[in-house]
């Protein structure tokens, strides 16, 4: 599949000129957007600075594949607020081009689907599913028995590192009960926990962008980036390293 022809097919709103523009990607978020697409590899990890944008990449490659092959795709993260993130950028590609709108299988008014912002379950005329769950870890009990409920042979868990290692096991089980399934993981390193593992695993294909790439990429200002360098957590969020043992 051609890249450059899909993302053709998103805008997004440049606030600067305030208009609608074509989505140009960058080759870090061309090299994301190609692994979910393509499901391949089927297991795979981000690491990439905070606000490069990686919620809206992923988003492009929910919406083109939930929205042309019968697969149900799931979307976890440690809340409900940070599931909805990747939800809210899913409907506005929706709505910024028709061919997706006229795949959409609802039966509420388009422009009720176009504002709610609580929406957690969208499918499409050709049988795929995109859902998301709340991994909420401050009653870690409720959460386990929750995500035991649900099973999906796609899986993005977004922010993994912020999820403890107990129900990181209750949502990676969701894609047991499908031989053929797609697992990938989004964070920032912050803790050594599941999400080292993980890093350490040579079964998973890493993506790590670091602020140097990012810079280079024009998705962020060397201005910025020696702005937030005086600040804490910089080489967790830019430099995406992962806290050294004796530190944490």
């Amino acid at each position: 599949m051609n890249l450059s022809d899909v993302s053709k097919l998103f805008t997004y709103y440049d606030q600067e000129t305030n208009v609608r523009k074509p989505v140009v990607l960058s080759p870090g978020q061309s090299e994301i957007l190609n692994c979910i697409i393509t499901r391949s590899p089927d297991r795979v990890q981000i690491l990439c600075p905070t606000q490069y944008g990686k919620s809206f990449t992923v988003s492009m490659g929910l919406l083109l594949r939930a929205a042309t092959f019968p697969e149900k795709w799931a979307v976890v993260a440690p809340n409900e607020a940070k599931a909805k993130i990747i939800m809210r950028y899913v409907i506005d590609h929706i709505f910024n081009n028709q061919i997706f709108v006229d795949q959409l299988d609802v039966n509420d008014p388009l422009e009720r689907l176009r504002k709610e912002q609580s929406k957690t379950r969208i499918t499409f005329k050709r049988g795929g599913e995109l859902f998301i769950l709340s991994a909420d870890s401050k009653n870690k009990a409720a959460a386990g028995e929750a995500l035991m409920g649900f099973g999906a042979p796609n899986l993005i868990i977004d922010e993994s590192s912020l999820i403890d290692d107990d129900i990181y096991s209750k949502i990676k089980r969701m894609v047991g009960g499908s031989k053929d399934n797609f697992l990938l993981e989004i964070g920032n390193p912050f803790k050594r926990n599941h999400f080292l593992r993980t890093y350490r695993d040579d079964a998973y294909k890493k993506i790590k962008i670091d602020w140097k790439q990012a810079v280079k990429e024009e998705r962020l200002s060397t201005k910025f980036i020696d702005e937030m360098r005086k600040e804490a957590f910089f080489d967790v969020l830019y430099e995406c390293n992962f806290p050294k043992e004796e530190d944490v």
